[in-house]
């Protein structure tokens, strides 16, 4: 994948926030002990037992505190201090991170440091916390590096300049996601790569991602995030280039029933978006030109909006970006469901394997998947030429 296309990926399916096994409870401790600051009291928020997102607030006695719970396995955590109802660590809450976020698993684990320095608290005796700082201490260097090319990409005036900053950021995000699959086809079992590999996977090939499940344990495969991480590969494989594209039928905008099958003897460009995603909207020129330059031999293209419960930001961004002159329909996806994590049976974007938006596929008329492309839709254009320009 072109690391340079994507300028912002939202991930659809973050069931990854915190999803454990399905295992019996087991206890854990936290013992915190602070060398400055004076909180009052710590806000401590984890996954418990049975998926269960659980809050405390525990009070802070001569610089220490415990925190005590029981979870299923390892799993996903945040810590804040708190001072006379304030949360402390103000530089954090300017840069939007508030909460020290962490790592646990079932025992005994020690937090050291000072609440002024969110980013310095030390976890020990989590395995879990030490492999996710050993994957920061890889990619770490490599954001910081981004972030300072992006800051010369906000000053920069000259056209020339800018390009060559976007070419430099678009190799280091590869890098980035490069790193970060070696760290995980190294270390398959490790809760760190369940939780990465959830959100990353629509950066990787099926092939790559198929390395790292296929080392996986029954007892990963069986848990959340293992089953999410299947799901979505089994749509992504059903969505690959070379596939047979999966049928669906639904209501359109016009609450007329559509489906893929109506369209078969034409190529189809299916597109993923949402209302809220800024850079699906800001390919929607590009889409505008492909389609009058193509409809009159047999283009067509399919809007698969992820605005399920927000029809009408939805129909308002189709009028605002003047794509109302194809085809457009939700995706299907039962909010209710969403929000306990479970599946929507009538969900497109799942029959895809679409993680992110925006995702574009090019369907020919036979019906086979012929280009897939996450992001600005470079290799979507680069494909609509080979096909009605040859």
């Amino acid at each position: 994948m072109r690391a340079t296309s994507i300028l912002l990926v939202t991930v659809l399916f973050c069931r990854a926030g915190c999803l454990l096994a399905q295992t019996a409870p087991k206890p854990f401790v936290i013992e915190g002990t602070l060398n400055g600051g004076n909180p009052d009291s710590v806000r401590f928020s984890y996954t418990g037992a049975g998926d269960q997102r659980m809050e405390t607030a525990v009070p802070v006695i001569g610089q220490r505190f415990t925190i005590k719970g029981e979870t299923d396995g390892p799993g996903t955590a945040s810590l804040m201090f708190v001072h006379k109802g304030q949360q402390m660590a103000k530089d954090h809450v300017q840069s939007g991170k508030d909460y020290k976020f962490l790592f646990i698993e079932p025992g005994t684990m020690q937090i050291t440091g000072t609440p002024a320095q969110l980013e310095a608290l030390k976890l020990t005796g989590s395995k879990t916390q030490a492999e996710f700082e050993a994957l920061n201490g890889i990619v770490d260097p490599i954001i910081e590096e981004g972030a300072t090319l992006r800051a010369a990409y906000k000053k920069a005036t000259d056209i020339e300049e800018k390009k060559a900053l976007n070419e430099k950021m678009g190799t280091l995000e590869a890098q980035r996601y490069g790193k970060t699959y070696d760290f995980m086809l190294a270390h398959p079992q490790s809760y760190v790569t369940e939780y990465y590999l959830n959100f990353y996977m629509p950066f990787y090939s099926v092939d790559s991602i198929k390395k790292i499940y296929t080392q996986f344990s029954p007892a990963q495969r069986q848990d959340r995030l293992g089953k999410s991480i299947g799901s979505i590969l089994r749509g992504m494989e059903a969505g690959s280039p070379g596939q047979m594209a999966t049928d669906f039928k639904t209501m359109d905008i016009n609450g007329k029933s559509i489906s893929l099958s109506d369209f078969k003897g034409k190529y189809v460009i299916l597109d993923f978006w949402a209302s809220w995603c800024v850079p699906c909207r800001h390919s929607h020129p590009h889409l505008i030109q492909w389609y009058n330059k193509y409809k009159g031999k047999g283009l067509e293209i399919i809007g698969i909006a992820s605005d399920d419960g927000r029809e009408a930001a939805w129909k308002k961004a189709i009028e605002q970006d003047g794509i109302g002159i194809w085809h457009h329909a939700l995706a299907g996806v039962d909010q209710e469901k969403a929000m306990k994590g479970q599946e929507s049976p009538n969900d497109i974007t799942a029959k895809y394997g679409v993680t992110a938006l925006p995702t574009k596929l090019i369907i020919d008329p036979s019906g086979k998947i012929v280009a897939r492309d996450v992001g600005d839709g470079e290799q979507i254009g680069k494909e609509l030429e080979k096909i009605f320009e040859h």
